[in-house]
């Protein structure tokens, strides 16, 4: 199925720009080009005049300028990189979901859920590291990249887990998704 080729590609590259180290994309993966990339010719441009491989552009910009906009992305410890890491959950392979925080060298964190099935998880307990509200700041499944529109909008509250030091939020996760949340304050900022 196309749309999910292309939702897999947006969860893949939600991944791998969220998680640490080096980045790597081969030339016309922005665009979704089929050929493998050749110094010979360029680039098949025509392709973005197909809704899916412009949709898929549009995602790859944004993606790119949230990563800019957000040291807890890049600005790891240099010298004890698992500072800058922490797995949430790792286990869940049932459902092929996984989550992890990033943690800039200044402490502003963020949360990364990501699911590598076609199933949306509605009203789905996930992990989060710290007590307090919650708001979705990415989703690979918004319709302007190309999804089906499972988003969280407003804020998520979290709630402490028995027993854990952990605490959850109630969130949705969009099938083949990518989802960023950040802890907020009090006014939301």
């Amino acid at each position: 199925d196309y749309w999910e080729k292309f939702a897999g590609v947006r969860s893949f590259l939600g991944y791998m720009i969220s998680h640490p180290g080096k980045k790597l994309l081969f030339m016309g993966c922005e665009i979704g080009q089929f050929a493998e990339w050749s110094e010979e010719r360029q680039l098949d441009w025509y392709l973005l005049d197909y809704e899916f491989h412009a949709k898929l552009q549009h995602y790859y910009a944004a993606l790119n300028n949230l990563y800019l906009s957000t040291p807890a992305l890049w600005d790891e410890f240099t010298d004890t990189p698992e500072k800058s890491f922490e797995w949430l959950e790792k286990h869940d392979a049932d459902r092929s979901l996984i989550a992890f925080r990033r943690v800039s060298r200044e402490g502003h964190d963020v949360t990364v859920v990501l699911n590598f099935t076609p199933m949306t998880h509605v009203d789905h307990r996930m992990n989060v590291p710290l007590p307090g509200k919650y708001r979705e700041v990415f989703n690979s499944d918004a319709q302007e990249f190309g999804g089906s529109g499972v988003l969280n909008t407003g804020v998520l509250e979290a709630f402490p887990v028995e027993g854990n030091f952990l605490h959850m939020v109630r969130m949705n996760v969009p099938p083949l998704g990518c989802v960023i949340l950040e802890r907020i304050d009090e006014e939301g900022e």
